[in-house]
Parts: C-alpha cells; sequence; structure tokens
C-alpha cells in the first residue's frame, strides 16, 4: 500500500530579518538535502529559498557600498585619535622627559598611558554599541525616512558583531594613543628641549617614505577596481567573490595623499615665507617662520579639516553613486520602466487586442511585446544544443528598452536596426465579411508528412494558423478553411505563459 504524506510548514514573514535570514536559508536547504536521502519521491515546494537567496544578494551589493564608507569614517577616526594623542602627549613630555631623566624606566612610564588609553578604550567599547544603536533608532523620525517608519523609531538589534567590531576600533585607537606615548617615554630633557625648539627628527613614515608607498598602493587599487568594474573578483572555478582589499581603496588613497601633504606642508610654508617675507609685517612672517620650523601640530590640525572637507564631498558624491546604483541594477532586471511577466492571451477563441488593453490604460505612453523560448538546432539529426530566443518589436522597444553605453561599443538604436528587417509584405487583403479560404495547390509529389497552413493577421495585430490539410497527391487539389468557428486557432499551439512579457512607459 503507497501512502502520501504531506506537510504544510508555516512561516511569519514579519519574524524574518537580516540577522536570521541566512539561517533560515540554510536549514531551509538542509532540510530539503535531508528528506531528499532518506525518504523516496519526496517533494518540498517553496518559494522562501528562491526569494531569499534573491534577498541575500541585494544585501551583498547595500553591506559592499556602506563598507565603503565605513572604512572611510573609521580611517578619519583613527588619524584623528592619533593626532589628538600626539598633541596630548606633546603637552606632557617635559614633565615625561624628567621623569626619564630622573631614573624611571620607559615600561613605568607607559604604564600610566596604558591605562588612560584602557580606560578610554573600554568606555568607547562598552557603551559604543549602545550610543550608535540609540542614534541609528532616532533617523526613523527624521524627515528622510519618516515616510518609510511612519514617524517612529527604527527597530535596531545589538549583535555580536557590533561588539567584535566596536572591539576593533577600540583596539586600534587603543595602540593609536600608545605610539606617541611610546615615543615621548624615550626621551631625556636634553632632547626634549633641542626638539621643541626645532623638530629635526623625521618620523618613521616619513623616514622610510611610507606615505608615497601607501600612496602608490592606493593608486593601483583605484586603477585595477577601475579594470574590475566591481568589488567581485573570479575565482579559479569561475565562481564570484567579494575582494574585501578593493574596499579599502579610497581609504587608501585618502590616507595617502594626506600623509603626503605632512610631508610637502613645511616645505610650502617656508617658500611662502621667502616670497612673500618682504611684503608682510615682521609679526606675521615671525609666525609663518615658526609653523614651518615646527609645523607638526599644524599640520595636523589643517590635515584633519582637509579630511573632514574630503569625506564629506566623498559622501555626497557617493550618494549619488548609491542612487545610480540601485536605479541600475532595477532597470537591468526589469529592462523598462515596468515589466508585465505571465501575460495571458487566449489561445483559441475570438481575437483580442492585447496591445491596446494596456496603452489605453491611463499615464502609460507605450507598450512593446516580449517573447522568450527556447530552441534547438533543426540541422542536427540529435540536437543537444539548447539556446533561448528572444523576439521584440525594434520599432517599439527602442522607446521603452533600458540601454546603457558601456554594454556595448554601438548605440542602443544600432543594435536594433541590425535586426530591424523590412516586412515580406501586406500580403493578400482578405475583404470584411469573408467566411472562407479556399486554395489550390498541386505538389511535386505526394508530401503526406508535410502540412499546408496559412497566417493570416487581423485587425487586433494577432496571428491566426488555419491548417488546409496535408500534401497527399501530386495533382491539383483544392484546399479550403473556415474563418469562422472552433477551428480557428490563434498562434496556433499554446505556449508557455511566462514567457509572454510586456514593457511599458
Amino acid at each position: 500500500m503507497t501512502t502520501t504524506y504531506s506537510w504544510l510548514l508555516d512561516i511569519n514573514p514579519t519574524k524574518i530579518n537580516v540577522s536570521n535570514s541566512s539561517d533560515l536559508q540554510r536549514t531551509l536547504i538542509w532540510i530539503e538535502d535531508s528528506l531528499l536521502a532518506t525518504h523516496d519521491r519526496f517533494m518540498m515546494k517553496t518559494e522562501l529559498t528562491d526569494t531569499l537567496v534573491d534577498y541575500t544578494k541585494r544585501l551583498k551589493f547595500t553591506k559592499v557600498q556602506m563598507s565603503v564608507v565605513m572604512v572611510l569614517v573609521a580611517s578619519v577616526i583613527l588619524f584623528y585619535v592619533v593626532s589628538l594623542a600626539s598633541m596630548a602627549v606633546e603637552n606632557r613630555e617635559f614633565e615625561v622627559s624628567k621623569l626619564f631623566s630622573r631614573g624611571a624606566s620607559s615600561y613605568q612610564i607607559m604604564i600610566g598611558f596604558a591605562l588612560e588609553a584602557l580606560i578610554l578604550s573600554g568606555v568607547g567599547f562598552i557603551f559604543g554599541p549602545f550610543l550608535i544603536s540609540g542614534l541609528v533608532s532616532l533617523i526613523g523620525i527624521t524627515p528622510v525616512l519618516s515616510s518609510v517608519t511612519g514617524g517612529f523609531l527604527m527597530d535596531v538589534d545589538i549583535s555580536l558583531g557590533s561588539f567584535l567590531l566596536s572591539g576593533l576600533g577600540s583596539g586600534l585607537c587603543f595602540l593609536g594613543m600608545l605610539i606617541p606615548a611610546y615615543k615621548a617615554s624615550r626621551k631625556s630633557i636634553f632632547m626634549q628641549r633641542i626638539q621643541s625648539a626645532r623638530r629635526t627628527e623625521k618620523s618613521f613614515v616619513t623616514r622610510y617614505y611610507l606615505d608615497v608607498l601607501l600612496l602608490i598602493v592606493g593608486l593601483f587599487l583605484f586603477r585595477q577596481l577601475g579594470e574590475q568594474g566591481s568589488f567581485n573578483v573570479t575565482g579559479q572555478f569561475g565562481e564570484t567573490i567579494d575582494s574585501n582589499l578593493f574596499l579599502l581603496a579610497p581609504a587608501v588613497v585618502l590616507l595617502g595623499f594626506a600623509i603626503v601633504l605632512l610631508r610637502i606642508f613645511p616645505l610650502v610654508i617656508s617658500v611662502v615665507a621667502r616670497l612673500l617675507g618682504s611684503f608682510l609685517p615682521i609679526s606675521v612672517v615671525m609666525s609663518i617662520w615658526q609653523i614651518s620650523r615646527n609645523s607638526g601640530n599644524y599640520a595636523r590640525l589643517a590635515l584633519l579639516m582637509i579630511l573632514m572637507t574630503s569625506l564629506g564631498v566623498f559622501a555626497s558624491i557617493f550618494g549619488g553613486t548609491l542612487d545610480r546604483s540601485f536605479t541600475d541594477r532595477i532597470m537591468y532586471y526589469t529592462g523598462a520602466d515596468i515589466r508585465l511577466q505571465s501575460v495571458s492571451v487566449n489561445s483559441i477563441g475570438m481575437s483580442k487586442p492585447v496591445i491596446s488593453r494596456y496603452t489605453d490604460v491611463q499615464d502609460v505612453q507605450i507598450a512593446s511585446p516580449a517573447l522568450r523560448q527556447r530552441g534547438v538546432d533543426l540541422t542536427e539529426e540529435f540536437s543537444t544544443t539548447s539556446f533561448t530566443v528572444l523576439a521584440i518589436h525594434p520599432e517599439s522597444f527602442r522607446d521603452v528598452g533600458w540601454f546603457r553605453d558601456d554594454f556595448a561599443s554601438s548605440s542602443f538604436n544600432d543594435l536594433l536596426d541590425m535586426i530591424n528587417h523590412d516586412s515580406t509584405g501586406m500580403g493578400l487583403l482578405i475583404p470584411t465579411g469573408s467566411t472562407e479560404l479556399r486554395i489550390s495547390v498541386k505538389s511535386d509529389r505526394p508530401r503526406g508528412s508535410v502540412a499546408l497552413v496559412g497566417r493570416v493577421k487581423d485587425a487586433n495585430g494577432r496571428y491566426i494558423t488555419y491548417d488546409f490539410g496535408r500534401l497527399e497527391t501530386s495533382d491539383f487539389k483544392n484546399y479550403g478553411v473556415t474563418l469562422s468557428g472552433e477551428e480557428v486557432k490563434i498562434f496556433g499551439s499554446r505556449r508557455p505563459r511566462d514567457s509572454f512579457s510586456r514593457f511599458f512607459r
């Protein structure tokens, strides 16, 4: 005895969010694979898996774009922390140098700075995720998102990943605050007095031209990103892999330019002092000379303002890029402003207009039909090669189809002109009120496998196929069909409904 069992698993879609969508997708795949391996003729019907796959793909694009901005903002903030820590340590260099000259070791001096850095980093690590989640939640009541959230606060969940990123940021800030302290803890009073008058010691980055190297690496990443066209790379087996290295390109270039500016800033100030020294008051000239001789703090402050300005400009430009990216991805998927799939057309019965019932809709300017079907190569006796055919109406499709210049070297109109050919002619005009079609045909020999069919285009633009019969004799024979009744078959045969589409503007 054969028994069929079925289960209906009801899933609440309101409970699906970013944090559990991946787990749900893996669970559904695991359930199907496990039951297929243990039960014969098992079948699971659900569209949720495909929906989650599409959602994950779209979410990945959004994460990549947001990661670019996050890395850039984090780089500027880290530079700000290091600059602020450097100025704070320089204010205390004299006291630190006295401790070092009176016998205190660098280790003992570093303990005090490390405790300060640890307290500040610990506070940021613990309260940072809660503070950010509160600020993000408040965005829901702003005019930007009030139409989406209804003027309510946004729902924000603090995950483990939030604390991991907070810990990473706190760790980098901790190291950034210790680096200036470590340099200051190894100076005596004599060295501190000399360097406070005029700093001749070059930093590690400037001494080994790491700033120039960083700028070259950033420009190389930008060049590779431009040639690649995306943040993804193709693996050895053709799979698409996210390249996190490309996400660092904007931050690397921005920091490279910033640190190179620190190198040339004293030189530029010195040249300005020499050129304008005879024209400016002595107080102004002395101030410029002081900046050129001890330009560390001034250069860092100027550089910080430049970085913040660059970040603002980048964010505004990147916002337009995000809008363009979202629009292009949607248009690439639909192919036009609106696309209707699974358009139902009657294959038997009375002919009905297809295009006009959509163009008559308010605000629809033009509609264009499209048909996508699979085909095989009939020139081969046992053909295993299949292909997909997309049939369009070039004249109307050029007004509704979406195209981008980087899709092809030729323009959209030129591509459509290549497939837009003259029709075979109007054929014979059938008078209004005709009820029958007759034709006299003589075949060179009997062909029982060949059917004689007629294609008629009616006033609605629908093509109708009439079957006159087989060529069973080599003599003249009269064939006839009735133009009304159940013999009429629109389009000759039924096609898959999901292959007939409409594009609108």
